[in-house]
């Protein structure tokens, strides 16, 4: 097919994007009135997949408190974010404004990206993922997002109502199965990583973003149906659509922001020990200030030093008293005399803000240390204030997550709208980069959470050991167990194991586990 003039603007939809592997029809009596990626949508929502999410770890143990976010929460309030991203991108756009309705950036298809981001997660956080990647070494690894696509498109179950396929794992000597038949349009939306993963996986190494080896076909026709209207080629590692970059975005406010939530609730941290931590930890600053020039580097924008790190984050807490929340400022703080002489130095329009930056800044001069001339009580009761109170930690959030979303823009290609560059500007990626890594340096790598996780890690290796030995796979659940019969390979066999591994809820592998060591659990109980 010949590649459209360069003069003459692309869709940002074509009927290619709505086919599916198995292709179907409308049911006999039902009216046309979903759209294909609507389907999609209530396809994700009603999936077994879907509803485990909730028993899966977002950062702190939902057991502890009915507070805590967990995958499904999160994913839901990744999906509210693309979405407004994608209203604000539709409605400043002059492209997409100009363009017809149809041909506007799909909510229903940002939903499914957002909702579907973090299917694949196994239990037990990123100590499961790095666990189970160990498990598979010389078979290909394991990754979460290679495991989104793997879970959508193969082991989900669904029946296609009228249609003639064959879906089950060994027709040819292959598996056949579609999982929920999505659209390839819906499936692109979550391809993050467009690169195969290599077979070896070792221990220690950085875990490999990308997709299996046995979704490679599929991975093949999911560009193909994406760039056919185009016409247009990419290079390898180049291939992400718009709806994915979206929901990219989103995953990283959302994970900025609310982490840090969780992180308040939790007591582990205020915004003063956060602040002092970062300027007293010298390997915890070293590292973010790492990842963080990395991940800037990336984005083609310049490192920071150490210092306009510090900077940002002091600049991030005094926001939440903007120029006018007075009252705000005066209850958490209270009437003393030392912030009494800090708001007289201001000019006389009362300026919380500037306040608020001041005394941080001068509390935490890196240089001279921690200074005792300026209301350091104040400080700490506005700090616990900003953690402890529920009006102003959601006040904080929301303020995060606006200004984030302000910060989105877009590159418009005419040429192949959907591979069109959405981004934040470079204020808004340099602190979302920060808040980031922030929260997994001081809470994720925090001991008390290392011991949960370490022994998550231990037990999804002891329950892969076990259904990995001669006979084990006998302990599976029967469907599992035919696969695994069905399948011939030695590395098929083993991703059969990892896929039931990896399907747990966090509550779920705990339990398996003590019924594989422990005495006292009912044997009537279904797997």
């Amino acid at each position: 097919m010949p590649s459209p003039k360069r003069n003459v603007p692309g869709k940002l939809y074509s009927i290619a994007d709505s086919q599916r592997c198995v292709q179907i029809g409308n049911r006999p009596g039902t009216a046309d009135y979903r759209s294909c990626y609507r389907r999609d949508y209530a396809r994700l929502i009603h999936s077994p997949a879907f509803r485990r999410l909730q028993g899966k770890t977002q950062l702190f143990p939902g057991t502890e408190t009915d507070f805590f976010r967990n995958r499904l929460t999160h994913s839901i309030e990744v999906a509210q974010i693309a979405k407004t991203i994608a209203m604000k991108l539709n409605s400043e756009c002059k492209e997409l404004l100009d363009a017809e309705p149809s041909q506007r950036i799909d909510y229903d298809l940002i939903e499914v990206a957002a909702l579907a981001h973090d299917i694949g997660h196994p239990p037990f956080g990123h100590n499961g993922e790095k666990a189970l990647n160990e498990c598979m070494q010389g078979m290909g690894g394991f990754e979460g997002n290679a495991q989104s696509l793997r879970i959508l498109a193969r082991l989900e179950k669904r029946l296609e109502q009228g249609v003639d396929v064959d879906q089950s794992p060994h027709r040819n000597g292959k598996d056949a199965r579609v999982g929920l038949n999505l659209t390839y349009r819906s499936l692109a939306s979550i391809l993050k990583y467009d690169q195969q993963i290599g077979l070896q996986a070792r221990e220690g190494k950085r875990i490999e973003k990308g997709f299996y080896k046995s979704e490679a076909e599929l991975v093949a026709n999911i560009k193909a149906a994406v760039l056919k209207e185009s016409g247009q080629t990419v290079n390898l590692g180049e291939f992400k659509t718009i709806e994915c970059q979206i929901m990219d975005i989103a995953d990283d406010i959302a994970y900025s922001t609310y982490d840090l939530e969780d992180t308040f609730k939790a007591e582990f941290l205020s915004p003063l020990r956060l602040l002092w931590r970062t300027s007293r930890d010298g390997e915890a600053l070293k590292n973010v200030h790492e990842k963080v020039n990395f991940n800037l580097e990336k984005e083609g924008i310049g490192r920071i030093d150490e210092k306009d790190l510090l900077n940002h984050v002091q600049d991030l807490f005094a926001e939440i008293f903007e120029d006018g929340n007075e009252a705000v400022l005066r209850q958490s703080l209270g009437y003393t005399e030392l912030l009494s002489q800090q708001i007289a130095s201001q000019s006389k329009k009362f300026a919380p803000k500037t306040v608020v930056k001041n005394v941080l800044k001068t509390i935490f001069d890196s240089k001279r240390g921690i200074q005792m001339d300026v209301p350091v009580l104040s400080a700490y009761q506005l700090s616990d204030s900003i953690a402890g109170n529920g009006y102003l930690r959601t006040s904080f959030t929301a303020s995060l997550v606006g200004n984030a979303i302000e910060g989105v823009e877009i590159r418009y290609n005419d040429r192949c709208p959907a591979l069109s560059k959405v981004y934040l500007n470079q204020l808004t990626r340099t602190r979302v980069e920060i808040l980031k890594h922030l929260t997994y340096e001081l809470t994720i790598m925090s001991p008390r959470l290392k011991v949960v996780e370490n022994r998550g890690a231990d037990i999804i290796k002891d329950i892969f050991d076990v259904l990995s030995k001669s006979g084990g796979e006998r302990l599976l659940p029967e469907d599992y167990r035919d696969l695994h019969r069905y399948l011939d390979g030695a590395e098929d066999k083993k991703r059969i194991i990892c896929d039931f591994i990896a399907c747990m809820t966090d509550r779920y592998a705990l339990e398996f586990y003590r019924r594989l060591h422990e005495a006292g659990e009912s044997i009537f109980k279904p797997f």
